[in-house]
């Protein structure tokens, strides 16, 4: 599908839109068209943002709703049908961070970082989900992280909720399929107040380590939140059509995160395979050079029955 990437007649919702990605999202939705809600529990941002989005030609409101708590969330979409008369597309972007070495996570911190980061994905998307469904057509972007699908130190809680949004991400793409639904994802990584005032526990140390000083200048300039709203502007379109899979945005560099099997090792009677058996095979267990990216848990069991059976 060629031309320009528009969103003339459709609406979108973009949750944590009151500055940062959130609100370039919700701004680059806007000049491409869409009538957007400004989603964020700081309602004075998301009105700022939503006037901005006025400002330059587009159509916005806001919304105050906080995406975490079962009462308010459903409103988000309400508003949506309320103030455009439809929904076709959700970005959830919304998201907060507690960070800490493992040992000293609170439960507070866990259950505030899994109640906005993850589980207010199912309290957003699903009402959501049941607009898109009736129509028949609409496209969710969840917000994950390299933290969650690479792992690094002092974000646990973070990192698990991410990893979650992904396994979320690649269950809707399945159900959404026969009902013209596209599920992806966007892994952004871009300069933002999300971690003010509360640092990731040697982040600076291993960062200096991975980018050495004559690259500082070229990744400091490259920090920015385009790429990262062009790519969700992209996977939210009707050109989209992807489902169940990951974009990550480094540094502006575009690059597809995928789950993928290797070939294994297949032993003749599985019953009585011993520890040490594995152990003996754990070079071809681990080999990468041959391997598949399955598209779901089916895609998997097919593949290993036509071994059995080819």
């Amino acid at each position: 599908m060629g031309g320009p990437i528009r969103f003339d007649g459709q609406v979108a919702v973009v949750t944590g839109a009151g500055r940062g990605l959130g609100r370039a999202h919700a701004l680059e939705l806007a000049r491409r068209g869409a009538a957007v809600v400004v989603n964020d529990v700081d309602g004075d941002a998301a009105g700022r943002v939503a006037a901005e989005a006025v400002a330059g030609g587009g159509r916005a409101v806001a919304s105050q709703h906080s995406v975490a708590d079962p009462d308010e969330a459903p409103a988000v979409t309400t508003t949506a049908l309320e103030a455009f008369g439809r929904l076709d597309v959700l970005v959830h972007n919304a998201g907060i961070v507690a960070h800490g070495w493992f040992e000293d996570l609170t439960l507070e911190k866990i259950d505030r970082v899994l109640d906005t980061d993850l589980r207010s994905a199912f309290l957003v998307a699903q009402p959501a989900w049941r607009t898109m469904k009736a129509q028949g057509y609409g496209r969710v972007v969840l917000t994950g992280s390299g933290s969650g699908m690479l792992g690094h130190q002092g974000t646990a809680n973070y990192a698990a909720a991410k990893a979650g949004l992904f396994g979320l991400m690649r269950a809707l793409a399945f159900e959404g399929e026969p009902h013209g639904i596209g599920v992806n994802m966007v892994l952004p990584m871009a300069r933002t107040t999300i971690a003010d005032g509360d640092p990731i526990p040697d982040f600076g140390q291993h960062r200096s380590a991975a980018v050495p000083e004559r690259a500082a200048a070229a990744v400091a300039a490259r920090s920015g939140v385009d790429a990262n709203a062009a790519v969700v502007a992209f996977l939210a379109s009707r050109h989209c059509q992807l489902s169940g899979e990951a974009v990550d945005v480094c540094f502006g560099r575009c690059a597809r995160l995928f789950v993928g099997l290797t070939d294994g090792w297949l032993p003749a009677e599985p019953a009585g395979v011993t520890a040490e058996e594995v152990a003996a095979h754990l070079d071809v267990v681990r080999r990468t050079d041959r391997y598949r990216i399955p598209t779901s848990l089916f895609d998997e069991m097919g593949a290993v029955a036509a071994r059995l059976a080819p």
